[in-house]
């Protein structure tokens, strides 16, 4: 069992906020030969290269390099990953540069349009917020509209300041509306996305924490080792496991072939 608390994702707006690994800055041995394995798988998986660069980002087992996080992002993003562009997207549209968060947004929406449900949310909070200098109601529409089908936490944050400001109406957001009216009448809503369009108050900044099942960080990255090594794409065949302080070869995926879409499931599970 471990928590996961939502904060902001390599940002430094106060408004987004998301679901991510926790690495948090880390300089022992383990995780610098954590680190030294994922730079070299980094050159052939995409899972590995955006990973690599959460650990730029964080200083996990290196120090802190938002432009080579970046520099990961974007090449896991080139190479078919939905986290890659995501996270890319991200970094890009909070750097303050015009010509980055133009670029940025084409990375946010190709991943939400690819069905990333935090690119989705963000997509829809960044053209529709002003602190973003992006806004455009009608393209936020449908992205605010599957965040609200998707009964996503953080959805009424958006909800409530469209309200306040008079956006929140079926002129204006046509499919967003339709969205609430839909989920309002299933037996399933969600408390919190029902109090959003009733008596949700703006000031509600709280943050939420989710406590999930599934493995430690640790586990997780030892894990992708396993299934870099058994890849056919990686020219390094070298055994995983025994090269990380402490760890047993039982303990490391128990020394066998890892199933991609296994791996992949568990990231999916702690990113998407």
């Amino acid at each position: 069992m471990r928590t996961l608390i939502l904060f902001g994702l390599l940002i430094i707006s106060t408004v987004a906020k998301a679901d991510t690994l926790q690495f948090g800055k880390c300089d022992s041995d383990d995780c610098q030969k954590l680190f030294g394995m994922y730079q070299k798988y980094a050159r052939t998986h995409s899972d590995a290269a955006v990973l690599l660069g959460d650990m730029y980002l964080n200083g996990y087992g290196t120090q802190t390099d938002k432009n080579k996080a970046l520099k990961y992002f974007k090449r896991g993003a080139r190479w078919g990953s939905l986290h890659g562009r995501y996270k890319a997207g991200l970094m890009m549209l909070n750097s303050g540069d015009p010509d980055d968060k133009e670029n940025g947004l084409k990375y946010l929406l190709d991943a939400a349009n690819r069905g990333h449900k935090h690119a989705t949310y963000f997509a829809g909070e960044m053209l529709s917020n002003p602190e973003f200098g992006i806004v455009d109601l009608q393209r936020a529409d449908p992205y605010l509209a599957k965040s609200v089908e998707a009964q996503y936490h953080a959805i009424n944050q958006p909800l409530m300041r469209l309200r306040e400001k008079g956006n929140l109406t079926a002129t204006t957001l046509p499919e967003t509306m339709a969205a609430i009216g839909k989920v309002n009448q299933s037996d399933t809503v969600s408390a919190n996305v029902k109090s959003t369009v009733r008596t949700a108050p703006a000031s509600d900044k709280a943050f939420e924490v989710v406590t999930v099942n599934g493995p430690d960080l640790k586990k997780l990255l030892l894990f992708g080792l396993q299934e870099f090594q058994d890849s056919p794409n990686d020219i390094n065949s070298a055994s995983t496991g025994t090269r990380i302080r402490g760890r047993t070869c039982s303990e490391v995926a128990n020394c066998k072939s890892v199933d991609l879409e296994e791996f992949q499931r568990y990231i999916w599970y702690f990113i998407k």
